[in-house]
């Protein structure tokens, strides 16, 4: 597992070095450090695939997630409003038949 660490970091910095750094001039060190912030941040973590994920960046996880939680709300109160109108059968089967004779 550590290699696979070493490994992923070292392509994050070969991928920040070829993409920002070489190609830029910075005048400070604060400069330099927003920039590989906003590009870690802005770039690097919400584009990057993860296997956890299926293979799927950060943000399209969650988009699927928010779908998939709208899907289960959706089926959630379509199984209210069936059960809703099952009852409401019932009652009107009871009224129906009139009282229960003892």
């Amino acid at each position: 597992m550590r290699l696979a660490r070493t490994a992923a970091l070292n392509a994050c910095c070969h991928l920040l070095k070829r993409e920002r750094i070489r190609r830029r001039t910075y005048t400070t060190r604060d400069a330099a450090r927003q920039d590989v912030f906003d590009y870690i941040e802005m770039f690097c973590i919400p584009t990057r695939k993860h296997i956890n994920n299926g293979m799927l960046s950060p943000i399209d996880y969650k988009m699927k997630q928010q779908k998939m939680n709208e899907a289960d709300a959706w089926e959630t109160r379509v199984n209210a409003f069936d059960e809703v109108a099952r009852l409401v059968k019932v009652v009107e089967i009871c009224e129906y038949a009139g009282p229960i004779a003892s």
